[in-house]
């Protein structure tokens, strides 16, 4: 995982010489493209550079999780299954409902850990996808809410800019 994380930066690094990261926004098929990418890179080059950040934050953290997630899921998943060899290799009633116990424990925690992992995996994908809807759409438009005046009554004005 750390030799993913190092080669983006590395990647990172490099399109910035290239100046990918230029001043001027980028267009809306550009910012597509990017955010195709990574989420968060379409962001951040059009311009919305809090947004984009909070993107590429939420997919490292969704893709660290889920990758971790999956590692302790394998990991548990083997000691389920020398438990329930233990327990088929029972010699009395009493060390067989021991082993039972113990082996629905830790099935009851692989189901946790599997719900956890899909959970995380489908995070990533939300993440991704609304990255792109964002940068196709919303990040295309201003929106803005002001308050104002009419006659003697306070109101609010919707004011949408593309």
């Amino acid at each position: 995982m750390s030799s993913l994380i190092l080669g983006f930066l590395l990647a990172l690094g490099t399109w910035a010489e290239e100046d990918i990261f230029r001043k001027k926004p980028v267009t809306r098929e550009e910012a597509v493209k990017l955010s195709a990418i990574f989420p968060g890179i379409g962001q951040i080059s059009s311009g919305h550079r809090l947004k984009g950040t909070v993107f590429f934050v939420l997919e490292v953290a969704s893709i660290t999780g889920t990758f971790h997630a999956h590692e302790t899921y394998r990991t548990k998943l083997s000691k389920f299954e020398q438990a329930k060899e233990e327990y088929l290799s029972s010699r009395s009633y009493s060390e067989a409902e021991e082993r039972w116990r113990k082996l629905s424990r830790q099935k009851e925690e692989l189901d946790r850990l599997r719900r956890t992992r899909y959970a995380l995996a489908c995070s990533c994908l939300g993440v991704y996808f609304l990255s792109l809807l964002d940068a196709a759409f919303i990040s295309s438009y201003e929106v803005s809410l002001e308050p104002v005046r009419i006659k003697d009554a306070l109101g609010i004005t919707l004011e949408v800019r593309w």
